[in-house]
């Protein structure tokens, strides 16, 4: 965990002069992970970042963050794309993060994917992908 602190605060570092950035670290996969940030532009953020890639927005832009403000609360949506399969929208990850924040996902699989926010003020938080819902689960609903 300690590690995860440095780094993050590392990248906190650099990415407070150009906003947050999104970091695809997973390994051991050929993946692609699918992030949008809705907002009411057209031009909303929505990327597909490729393994070991990332994807940057200023703070100030409009279509990233309304609001403009480094510290504003922003909702990132995920789906992941993992060995050549097609995106699974039924295992979402939503990320919570500052506007001037940083995301890394981590893992190597649909079982052990987590992304890690960390953000303005160098405190960091942790989010799991929720397993898959059960036909079982299902039928508690109905």
């Amino acid at each position: 965990m300690k590690l995860v602190a440095l780094f993050g605060t590392l990248l906190l570092t650099l990415t407070s002069i150009q906003g947050f950035c999104v970091y695809n670290n997973l390994v051991g996969v050929t993946s692609s992970l699918h992030i949008k940030l809705p907002t009411t532009s057209a031009n909303y953020f929505q990327k597909r970042i490729r393994s070991g890639r990332k994807e940057c927005c200023h703070y100030t832009n409009r279509d990233c963050n309304e609001s403009g403000e480094r510290e504003a609360s922003l909702r990132f949506y995920t789906y992941f794309e993992l060995n050549g399969t097609s995106v699974d929208f039924e295992r979402e990850l939503r990320v919570t993060c500052d506007g001037g924040g940083a995301i890394e996902f981590e893992g190597s699989s649909l079982d052990d994917i987590f992304a890690v926010c960390t953000h303005v003020n160098g405190t960091y938080t942790t989010y799991l992908l929720p397993p898959p819902i059960s036909a079982t689960d299902i039928s508690l609903f109905a």
